[in-house]
């Protein structure tokens, strides 16, 4: 039991459970009601102590749900409480850091890749970074070619060769804003002997340091080079817009140098491929409708060439839930599924993938999210 001054005690014998349902609790008050407590009559006494308890800890989402949020996380009425609202939907997520990898194929004489920024959190001041390769697979002169992105200036660069390695350093400043995934800088290389000989190779990261800060180096996915004609696997962008049937399919596009002609895009589900669709090598997203609510799918994107078809690049993502058609079990699942209070440092494209139950799109997955679940079944 909650008491009068909001902490949990045992029941006592005077007291028994069923009489819950006409228990006050002060400052405690749901949308549109007069009383504390939800209509216990139409759901169990554990999703009722559950939520109480979850307004109790969460001062902000008793906020949110006094705008009568909505399942998908668009607001339906903000007179309740426009104090509230504004606070909650000002709230600011806490920042994910995301490096996207690089894969590059490659045939005969130079090639070229870019250094994407990280996908969470924008580099305000500067990056410094060292990558280290075998000197018989990859040739990188350090004065011809690094060049810088288009809201950045190189302020140094250099080399240095040690024993079976080679490592070349670049600084870089910021010049004008800029926007996440933006180039940081195009590298040109050439192969050296060893590339045609074992097929493939990395450029790893020795240094990887934003702003004069923490080094990510260790987090950073390598630059993977393969000696090929096909090309290489596509690197796909966070999706857009996810909705209760579509999504938006989004990614960067492959070096020029593979000579893309067209991306193959398929959507799987539990059983198969329920959507496929062409886009032309100049697209870099692609709308998807015609989606089930509430359901986990698979996104597919691969590159072709006149040589072949390249592997494929995939992310999983869940459609949003449908709020005029609750489905509590599924909803559960997810919430149990994608529970993360703790948004991580840093983390992989599909850790970044929005959760369909992040009611209120801070980025992670909480009691807040738990409460509007509760919220939207009491009302249903």
């Amino acid at each position: 039991m909650i008491d009068q001054g909001g902490q949990f005690r045992p029941l006592s014998p005077a007291m028994p459970i069923t009489e819950m349902s006409s228990y006050s609790i002060p400052g405690t008050l749901l949308p549109g009601r007069r009383e504390a407590l939800p209509d216990c009559a139409r759901s169990s006494r554990l999703v009722c102590l559950i939520s109480f308890i979850l307004i109790q800890h969460c001062s902000i989402c008793h906020h949110a749900l006094a705008g009568s949020q909505s399942m998908d996380g668009e607001w339906l009425d903000q007179k309740n409480s426009d104090r509230g609202v504004e606070k909650f939907q000002n709230h600011t997520p806490s920042c994910r850091k995301v490096f996207l990898p690089q894969h590059v194929n490659v045939g005969e004489g130079p090639f070229q890749f870019n250094i994407r920024a990280l996908m969470g959190c924008e580099i305000s001041d500067s990056v410094e970074i060292t990558l280290s390769y075998p000197f018989v697979l990859f040739v990188i002169n350090p004065d011809t070619g690094i060049h810088p992105g288009p809201n950045y200036v190189l302020l140094g660069s250099g080399a240095f060769k040690g024993i079976g390695m080679t490592e070349v350093y670049l600084k870089l400043a910021r010049l004008t804003p800029g926007e996440p995934g933006e180039i940081l800088a195009t590298i040109k290389a050439d192969t050296g002997i060893g590339l045609p000989l074992m097929g493939h190779g990395t450029i790893e990261w020795s240094q990887f340091k934003i702003d004069n800060g923490s080094d990510f180096s260790a987090v950073v996915p390598p630059v993977q080079v393969s000696y090929s004609a096909k090309p290489a696997r596509p690197v796909l962008d966070l999706p857009g817009a996810i909705t209760t049937n579509s999504v938006v399919a989004k990614w960067f596009s492959n070096s020029s140098a593979e000579n893309v002609s067209q991306y193959h895009l398929r959507i799987l589900g539990a059983t198969g491929e329920v959507q496929s669709a062409t886009a032309t090598a100049l697209q870099t997203s692609m709308n998807v409708d015609g989606l089930a609510s509430g359901t986990d799918y698979t996104l597919e994107l691969a590159a072709v060439n006149d040589a072949g078809e390249s592997e494929p690049a995939e992310v999983m993502f869940t459609t949003r839930f449908d709020p005029s058609s609750l489905q509590v079990e599924a909803l559960l699942r997810a919430l149990s599924r994608d529970w993360d209070p703790l948004v991580e440092h840093f983390g992989t494209l599909q850790s970044a993938v929005p959760s369909p139950v992040d009611f209120n799109h801070d980025g992670k997955v909480d009691d807040c999210d738990a409460l509007a679940i509760i919220h939207n079944f009491l009302n249903q």
